[in-house]
Formats: C-alpha cells, structure tokens, sequence
C-alpha cells in the first residue's frame, strides 16, 4: 500500500467580519487556517480555488497560511483545507463530508437559531457531521449552532459580551473526558481567559451534551459531546485589536455599560493581543506548556500563555 494521503478538514464559514478587519487581520478562514493548519497545506474553496487563495493570500507577510498556498506544489502538502461559504449556501456534499477528518464552523454576525435556509442546510449538515462522529470544532456562532442543532436552548444573552472573560473549566468533566481517552482534555486548565463578542448564547447544555466550562454570565462556555464535539464561545482565533476593531461600529448598540466593561477587561489583560502571534509560531509537541501542570489557576499562567493553552486544546481536539 502507498502511503495515507494528506488529513482533510473543512471549514464552514457562517458570515464576513467588517472591511477593516479583513484588511488588517484577514478573513474568518484565514483567522482559523493561521490557528490550525500545518504547513505545507493546499486550500480551496467549494466554489474554485481562486477565492480560496486570493482570501489566505491577502496580507501574505501577516498570514502564514498564505505562503503556504503559494508554495503548496513545492512539497506534498500535509493537509488538506477546503472552504465552504456557508451564508452564502455552499456546503460540502455527502460525499464531501465523509472525507474529512473535522470541521470547523465559523463566527457570524447572522442568529444561529435562525430560520433562513442557508442557517437550516447548515444545522443539517452539522449533524450529519455529529452523526458521521466526524469531528466537529464550533466557535461563537459555531457553538450555538451545534447548540440549536442537538436541540438546546439558544437566545440572548441579556447584554452583550465583549473582551476578555474569564471562564471556570470543570475539573470532573475534564478528568472523566481525559479518562475515557480524549487526550486533548488534559490541555484543560481550571481556568481560561477567552476573548468574547457575542449576544447570542446557548442558554443550557445541550441534550447529550457535557458542560465543559462556564463564566459568571455565560453558563455554557464550553462543551463536549463525546470526544467528538467541542464548541467554545470565545474566540481562540481573535486577539485583542480583532475585538476593537469589531467593537468600533457597534458601540451605540453594545451600550455605555458594556463599553465600559469591554474596555476595563481589555486594560486589564494588555497581553492578550499576542495571541495569535503565539499560535503562528506554536509547536505542538515541543510547547514549554507541555511542561506545565494539569491544575493550574489563571493567576499562576500569564494570559499570553492562557490564550495559547486553548489554541493547542483546539489543535489537539481537531487533529485527533
């Protein structure tokens, strides 16, 4: 037998960020390609290459997935990307779907408890997708679509959350999903710091679901269906400037109040807009944070480092 072909994933991007973002930070599937993808990789779209890799390629210096879609044929690639439009109704077929190993669902201005067709092709696709135990990685809008899907509770929050949060990681989840083999559960610290946007969110944990983490005004931060579901609220992907620049336009709607919290939380972990850089440079294996204890408080972990722990939960979940 030849040797195993190169781990395909897809990811089903559920809106745009504003104009400004994609100039200085890029688009949502490049956030995620810079979060999870090993290099060399080959990307395209559902719609043809061309869109994929004019969308990794904008601001090459700053995106190192781009250089990788310029230079793919130089080497066999080690992964495989393809990216679905999914607001705009490209999904991956049944064929499609059982070829890959995970997905990721994006972040969305849109609600995920929607009934646009676009929102109900998705759900439908997602669970064919939690049905097939593909993997599946949901991300704000993500996470409350994979919510909506297995039948919980998703509406708003009350107010909006923007910056940074810290969330309370369930130590009794965490161990019992570590025992039973999920490997990337270990990676779980008793606290995190996530960057937050959002006023949607799932309101209680999903049928067959396991509650993985909560925050003061968030209960369901984050959780697991088997090993094979993991859906976060915050954004790995983002870094500091990201949810400023995101935060800009919508002040008057956000509210004084929450401004104001948004503004003290992003003062209070300056450090935290290294995140992405961080992860560009991160080695799974050879991490210094795979020294660090299993237990371990938010106190004793520089946010930097807290942001870089969840970015390896999300490698190492996905990539199985």
């Amino acid at each position: 037998m030849g040797p195993a072909g190169p781990a395909r994933y897809a990811i089903l991007v559920a809106g745009e960020p504003d104009e400004t973002i994609c100039a200085s930070k890029g688009t949502f599937e490049q956030m995620f390609l810079d979060l999870l993808a090993e290099q060399p990789l080959s990307v395209t779209a559902s719609s043809g290459s061309a869109r994929a890799a004019a969308s990794v390629g904008d601001n090459s210096s700053d995106h190192p997935a781009a250089a990788a879609v310029g230079t793919a044929g130089a080497a066999p690639p080690a992964e495989e990307w393809r990216v679905y439009f999914a607001f705009k109704g490209e999904l991956p077929t049944t064929e499609e779907l059982a070829s890959f190993k995970g997905i990721v669902i994006t972040g969305s201005v849109a609600d995920a408890f929607g009934s646009d067709p676009w929102l109900l092709n998705l759900r439908a696709t997602v669970k064919a997708a939690i049905e097939r135990r593909t993997r599946v990685l949901g991300v704000c809008f993500g996470h409350q679509l994979v919510g909506c899907t297995l039948g919980a509770r998703v509406g708003r929050a009350g107010c909006w959350e923007v910056g940074a949060r810290q969330v309370a990681v369930a130590p009794e989840a965490r161990e019992r999903l570590a025992a039973e083999g999920a490997g990337w559960a270990r990676l779980l610290p008793d606290a995190l710091c996530l960057h937050e946007f959002h006023q949607d969110q799932v309101l209680e944990v999903p049928p067959g679901a396991t509650l993985l983490a909560s925050s003061q005004r968030c209960p369901v931060e984050m959780y697991t269906v088997g090993d094979h579901v993991l859906c976060i609220q915050g954004h790995p992907e983002f870094d500091r400037e990201v949810v400023e620049q995101l935060a800009a336009p919508r002040l008057a709607a956000i509210g004084k109040a929450d401004v104001q919290r948004m503004q003290q939380l992003l003062e209070e972990v300056p450090v935290a807009q290294q995140a992405q850089q961080l992860a560009r440079s991160m080695l799974f294996i050879d991490s210094p944070l795979a020294s660090l204890p299993l237990l371990q408080s938010l106190e004793e972990v520089p946010v930097a480092q807290q942001a870089q722990q969840l970015q390896r939960i999300c490698r190492a979940f996905l990539k199985g």
